[in-house]
Order: structure tokens, then C-alpha cells, then sequence
């Protein structure tokens, strides 16, 4: 397990900046695919969807690997972001969920990672991005752990803190409020852009 070789795995997405990668984190439905695939049509490249890995360096610094070159998209998302539907492979016969297949065109290993972003569906009318304190950026990262039911049976606990505190230490960290339902990714990703460039 990825855990035990000293790589760090979060529920979240990626994307490759000119700042480094930056990570979309949040719980399932919170809207981390589709804000990829959004900025994808940007012209971003997507680095991971839903699994996020994150290494370390020599020096402890965090480094995001790119994962399979794919993203997966409910049907609503598809017809939101104008993809064609009918050339697209579903997830699963019984979730009207499908995968879009991505352009590999990474050359790097690993990415510098530059910010994480906590998404949270709420209902309100506008996008907020707003800072938190220390503990509730550690807490929200640790809730956010792949498999985080199985980090002390597997006597990483330790280590899996100290990668946290690495990660809050050289990336920035922030929580992004955005209306529930009826948002404009266009506007979300534009928001996000003046606050991450």
C-alpha cells in the first residue's frame, strides 16, 4: 500500500499550473471532477482524478504524481461541459457515470505542489475562498486520507501526521464555499485562478 512506501494519498484532483500542481479536495459529489474537467477545457492538464499521490522529496517537499490520464463524469457534468456522451465509456452499467480518456502529455515524474483546495457545497449564492486556521487545515487533510480507517492498523499514523504537517508547511491551503446547485464553473475557475496565479 502506497501508505507504507511514504506517499501520502488524498481524496482529491489535480491540475498542472505554471506555480506547481494544485489539488481539488473534498468528499464524494463535492464537485472535484467536474472543476477539473473545467479546467481542462482551459487548457490545464488534468495530473489525477478522485486519488490524489503525493511523494516526498529529499528534502521533504511535496510532490504530486500524475495518475491515469483519465477523468470520470456523471452524465449531468458531460452535457454541462458540452462532451459527447456517445463516445464515452460508462463506469459501471448501474451509475449513469462515464469516463472521459485524456491526451497524455505529462513528460515529468512529479509536480512541486502549490495549493490544495477544500471544496464545499453549501447553500449560498457566492464563491468564497477563505483561509483556515492550523487545525482545521490538519483535520480537513486527515479526514480527506485515502483509506484513513486503516492508517493505525497499519502503524502509519505517525508518519502519515508528519506528511500532513509537510504538506501545510509548503503549500498553501484554503476552503472554497461555492453555491450548491446552479454555479458557473466558468466563474468558480476564474475565481480560482486570481487566487492561486
Amino acid at each position: 500500500m502506497l501508505h507504507q512506501r511514504g506517499q501520502l494519498i488524498l481524496h482529491a484532483s489535480a491540475v498542472y499550473t505554471e506555480r506547481g500542481a494544485i489539488l481539488f479536495m473534498g468528499t464524494s459529489g463535492s464537485g472535484k471532477s467536474t472543476l477539473v474537467a473545467g479546467f481542462l477545457e482551459r487548457g490545464y492538464q488534468v495530473l489525477a482524478d478522485d486519488l490524489c499521490t503525493i511523494g516526498f522529496s529529499g528534502d521533504r517537499v511535496p510532490q504530486v504524481f500524475p495518475g491515469f490520464a483519465q477523468i470520470r463524469l456523471w452524465s449531468d457534468a458531460i452535457k454541462h461541459l458540452g462532451y459527447d456522451i456517445h463516445t464515452m465509456q460508462r463506469v459501471w452499467h448501474k451509475e449513469d457515470k462515464y469516463t472521459l480518456i485524456l491526451p497524455n502529455e505529462l513528460t515529468a515524474n512529479f509536480i512541486p505542489l502549490h495549493a490544495i483546495y477544500l471544496l464545499n457545497p453549501a447553500d449560498t449564492q457566492d464563491v468564497l475562498v477563505e483561509s483556515l486556521g492550523l487545525s482545521k487545515k490538519f483535520k480537513s487533510l486527515l479526514e480527506n486520507v485515502f483509506r484513513a480507517e486503516y492508517v493505525k492498523g497499519l502503524g502509519v499514523q505517525k508518519a502519515v501526521f508528519r506528511q500532513i504537517s509537510e504538506v501545510l508547511k509548503y503549500s498553501q491551503f484554503k476552503r472554497v464555499t461555492r453555491p450548491r446547485d446552479h454555479f458557473s464553473i466558468g466563474q468558480l475557475i476564474q475565481r480560482l485562478e486570481k487566487d492561486f496565479h
